[in-house]
């Protein structure tokens, strides 16, 4: 029989309806309650944080053009693109084909080194004498070849080939015979180091440095006593220093800290044997703080660095409390409850809250962690008055940090000569070793830390050899080995100068009992590359300066601000800040980090094994380097909320590609900001940032949304818009003319520094198609490619050699078969090509498969070898200069009134081309006249192989109307073109003939 439905009621395991229940009502509105409640916290937290002020903090004051930068919004914003703009100021008349700042010569002044493309007259440098000399004149050289100069200690830098050296021999019978001359007692320290040069020292350039080398290389090798080419240590160079607007500890305690100090946790403590060291201490602590016995180890007594008891507290920091307070009322939460967590007892937290006792940093950090503040609270207490020794080496950047962490804050390498010694003093006092000859060195594990010294060393004119080593040790009678070790070997004048302890000071020895004078000895001379050159004059008598490495640039500043604050505003955020080399990246971003302490005002920490900037908050800041996709590869399981590119067209356009890819975020509440970039014109990516951001915004003048609905930002920055630029840089570049002027001053991004042809105009160079007679030879330009853009070029050559480019295939992903097959569908019938010229690696072969070419030719496209070879590039691309220049003109430009048009013409429908000749740059590596091969040249290879092909170039025999005769009118042909007929000639047809030499009279002409 039939079934009947049953309700769902007489089903035996039907759930009942809850929706009526006044319990599942009530949880529900609980819930929703909690909800609105952390959206709301949420919401004030993100509101507290968006009011800290990051820039204040880090004392930076951006242009008005930075802060547009700093308040946009878009998902992919590009900052920058003219000279001058937010970047520092270059050598006016550098001809490198990109720029880098570690490409450049570098002066030391008495704030500083800076580029020397940044020196004017009138600026003061350090004279190697100790005294600050004025600049007299900036002289440009022209091309000089470069040589790097390496020392024995491991130290180099680069100078042209008539760089003068003041150089001493050493190994001479004649000069120990002679004895070193007697320099008198009593002369200031600047004339005793300038009487020792003169009577030490020749002059001489690096061409007859490199050979004086050569030489004791040569003698050595023979068995004979090497004559070594020396130059002499400087003395200590004039700093003026950094004034910091915080508390800071002096340069010896902080010395004395990080070499036998605890400055990992909390409290802050030293140990040692020597009382000198701990009455120099507390001589100058500040007066709130104290020196406190601790326990015995090894019979080795130490002392904590506390805050006095009879000091009345500091009242606690409003922001502290601010915060705290604010934390509670979101949280709902009283003072005996914090209590009941363990934080604190009442007496202590009723202390804290009512400003009569000052909060513990182990306080301010169980804080943190209890009401879930991601390092607000440590933030705040870190910038607290009345600070306590780790609130002071947090402000340095160096609390928490472990040995082979260490490092010496910036401050102190630009401080004045007396800190910089106070400073070693307390360093070498604690961690100094000294052998039984009374020869010194220092070993530490943290490699920053050993190269800070050295450097440090330098400018107070020591020589410091580094080396490595690793230790052993023996554990449980296991034999094992440590951290890898470095060692610095230390000579110089004066070397009791490095200590303040009593004992050491007496045991040190001079440099060889001081009858020699310490010098660098110069290990190698050897040629980099030819560029431009540039030399100061100062008014000192010796006429010497300290050169050296090192400065960064405004556009980088910007970059790493923004990237900073994002890092503050939200919570967990990861950025990945890139420059295309670690070279680049050290001396732009790592330097600017550097320069602010590493933001250490912030709360964060800095990893200089892994490159990562940590914030209290879990945001997390990370440098890389990737100059190509493998590079690239290596981040593939990173995840970025925010990627920064600085110098981002000099980074190679499918590296940048692959690195958009990890843009993502795993959380709900970390959102994706985007990219930020900064640039000048020039580089391997040249073209893609001009197709992705200046020609989309004309220019900036607009925002606009790309192809996945991003939104694309392009903010121009100009010479007017930097205040602080160079006033004699403003002056180099309002002196240029023509597109070179547009260029710099405007942001002209079809003109840049290091462009491959700058001679190439759309309005000479391009066309629009034409019908071309059919007598005019046909060939092809072809560039195999697959994942790289595969390129054709169809050619024509008129009566007089001129080529014009009429059509193109661009194309990626395309096999070997479709290609040929797509060559032949694109020509028109009976469109008969004479030669078609390709690479010559289409004939290479590959196991048992078919050369390219062959593969062609099966299918009907018969190839010719370009004929590639040694220095085959760079007489191609002259070639294809020599096309791309001006000669007289073609009849169908002359009956438009041009007295000249170039050898090359190329039709408006071939765009590929035009873009990648107009964006090509000069290569960075290797030959400075070959092209960038990590830029886009693929159809620009096909030219390159065309014109190699089709001889020495055009010739041309311009034939006028007969003197005193009335030149012919022009006739029309069809809508595009015209003819001016021969009154000699009676062949209307004249066009079809097969001569293949120049005629006069007709041809056609572009309306």
């Amino acid at each position: 029989m039939p079934s009947t439905p049953k309700s769902s009621a007489s089903k035996p395991n039907s759930e009942p309806d809850l929706s009526d229940s006044p319990l599942l009502r009530a949880k529900l509105e609980k819930l929703h309650r909690l909800k609105a409640l952390q959206a709301e916290a949420q919401h004030r937290e993100s509101e507290r944080l968006r009011k800290i002020d990051v820039f204040g903090l880090l004392g930076y004051v951006p242009t008005a053009k930075q802060q547009e930068f700093h308040d946009a919004s878009e998902y992919d914003v590009l900052y920058g693109g003219a000279a001058g703009g937010g970047k520092g100021q270059r050598c006016p008349d550098r001809a490198a084909p990109t720029y880098s700042s570690s490409m450049e010569g570098k002066v030391l002044t008495p704030k500083g080194f800076k580029l020397i493309g940044d020196i004017s007259v009138g600026d003061a440098v350090c004279n190697p004498d100790g005294t600050v000399a004025k600049v007299i004149g900036v002289f440009d050289n022209g091309p000089k070849q470069f040589y790097r100069v390496t020392l024995a200690d491991g130290s180099s830098v680069e100078t042209d080939e008539d760089h003068l050296w003041a150089v001493s021999v050493a190994g001479s019978r004649r000069a120990r015979k002679q004895g070193v001359p007697t320099i008198p007692s009593g002369l200031r320290p600047q004339d005793e180091w300038n009487l020792r040069v003169q009577t030490r020292c020749r002059i001489v350039s690096t061409v007859e440095l490199r050979a004086m080398v050569a030489r004791a290389d040569a003698e050595k090798a023979a068995g004979q006593r090497p004559h070594y080419a020396q130059i002499p240590l400087t003395n200590p160079v004039n700093l003026t220093g950094v004034q910091r607007p915080w508390e800071v500890l002096s340069p010896y305690i902080l010395g004395a800290l990080i070499g036998d100090g605890s400055i990992g946790g909390d409290v802050v403590s030293i140990s040692g044997i020597d009382e000198a060291i701990f009455d120099r201490i507390r001589t100058e602590l500040p007066e709130h703080l104290q020196l406190s016995k601790g326990s015995y180890v090894v019979r080795c007594p130490s002392y904590a660095i506390t805050r006095k008891l009879d000091v009345p507290d500091v009242e606690a920091s409003e922001a502290f409390l601010e915060e705290l307070r604010r934390l509670m009322s979101v949280l709902q939460l009283s003072q005996a409850d914090l209590v009941r967590k363990g934080i604190a007892t009442q007496a202590y937290l009723s202390a804290v809250m009512n400003g009569k006792k000052r909060p513990s940093g182990r306080f301010a950090a169980k804080l943190d962690e209890a009401l879930g503040a991601e390092g607000s609270l440590a933030a705040a207490h870190a910038i607290h008055a009345g600070a306590s020794a780790t609130d002071l080496l947090r402000r340095e950047g160096l609390a928490g940090h472990r040995s082979w962490e260490k490092f010496i804050p910036e401050r102190i390498k630009v401080a004045p000569a007396a800190d910089r010694f106070a400073f070693v003093q307390g360093l070498m006092d604690t961690d100094g070793y000294m052998d039984d000859r009374g020869h010194v060195e220092f070993v530490s594990v943290s490699e920053r830390l050993t190269r800070d010294l050295r450097d440090v060393l330098h400018s107070l004119g020591y020589r410091a050899t580094l080396t490595t080593k690793t230790p052993t040790y023996v554990h449980n009678g296991e034999k094992l080995q440590g951290r890898l070790a470095y060692r610095l070997y230390i000579q110089g004048r004066s070397m009791d100068r490095l200590f303040h302890m009593p004992r050491k000071r007496e045991r040190v020895a001079q440099f060889n009992g001081g009858d020699v004078e310490p010098m660098h000895r110069v290990v190698s001379v050897e040629p980099t590359e030819i560029d431009n050159s540039r030399c100061i004059q100062v008014d000192n008598l010796n006429h010497l300066y300290v050169a050296d490495d090192y400065m960064v640039t405004h556009n980088t500043r910007a970059l790493l601000m923004d990237d900073l604050r994002d890092c503050v505003r939200t919570p967990g955020i990861r950025i990945g800040a890139f420059r295309r080399t670690y070279g680049e990246l050290k001396e732009s971003l790592l330097a600017e980090l550097s320069q602010i302490g590493y933001a250490g005002a912030l709360g964060a920490s800095w990893n200089g094994t892994e490159y990562e900037l940590r914030f209290p908050n879990g945001s997390l800041l990370m440098f890389r380097y990737a100059e190509s996709v493998k590079d690239a590869s290596r981040r593939q399981g990173g995840q970025y909320q925010k990627l920064t590119f600085d110098e981002r067209t000099l980074t190679p356009p499918d590296v940048c590609s692959f690195l958009e890819s990890r843009l993502r975020s795993g959380r709900s509440d970390i959102p994706v900001i985007g990219i930020r970039s900064g640039t000048n014109p020039g580089g391997a990516g040249h073209g893609a940032v001009k197709t992705r951001y200046i020609k989309p915004t004309n220019y900036g003048e607009k925002i606009v949304v790309d192809e996945r609905e991003r939104t694309v930002r392009f903010i121009p920055s100009k010479l007017a818009d930097n205040p602080h630029v160079n006033p004699e840089y403003a002056k180099d570049l309002m002196g240029l003319t023509g597109k070179l002027r547009s260029a710099f001053l405007d942001g002209d991004w079809d003109v840049f520094a290091g462009q491959m042809f700058p001679e190439i105009k759309r309005e000479r160079h391009v066309l629009d198609p034409i019908q071309l007679p059919v007598t005019w030879k046909r060939y092809n330009g072809v560039d195999w490619g697959f994942s790289a853009p595969w390129a054709v070029l169809w050619a024509a050559v008129d009566e007089d050699g001129r080529v014009w480019i009429y059509r193109e295939l661009y194309e990626r992903g395309v096999g070997e078969t479709e290609q040929a097959q797509r060559i032949l569908a694109a020509e028109a019938a009976g469109e008969n090509v004479a030669s078609r010229f390709a690479d010559d690696a289409m004939w290479a072969t590959r196991g048992d498969a078919k050369p390219i070419a062959a593969v062609y030719a099966d299918h009907g496209v018969h190839l010719t070898a370009a004929g590639k070879g040694a220095g085959s590039r760079v007489t191609g691309w002259q070639r294809v200069r020599s096309y791309l220049a001006e000669a007289p003109a073609c009849p169908h430009h002359r009956a438009q009134g041009w007295e000249s048009c170039p050898r090359l013409h190329i039709f408006s429908t071939v765009t590929e081309l035009y873009r990648e000749l107009s964006d090509l740059p000069h290569a960075t590596k290797g030959d400075p006249e070959d092209a960038d091969t990590t830029s886009d040249d693929h159809a620009s290879d096909a030219l390159r192989y065309l014109l190699t092909n089709l001889g020495t170039g055009p010739e041309f025999l311009v034939l006028d109307a007969p003197s005193g005769e009335p030149e012919a009118p022009l006739q029309p042909l069809g809508p595009s073109m015209a003819y001016r007929p021969d009154p000699t000639d009676d062949t209307a047809a004249w066009w079809l003939d097969d001569d293949d030499g120049p005629r006069p009279g007709g041809t056609v002409q572009v309306e």
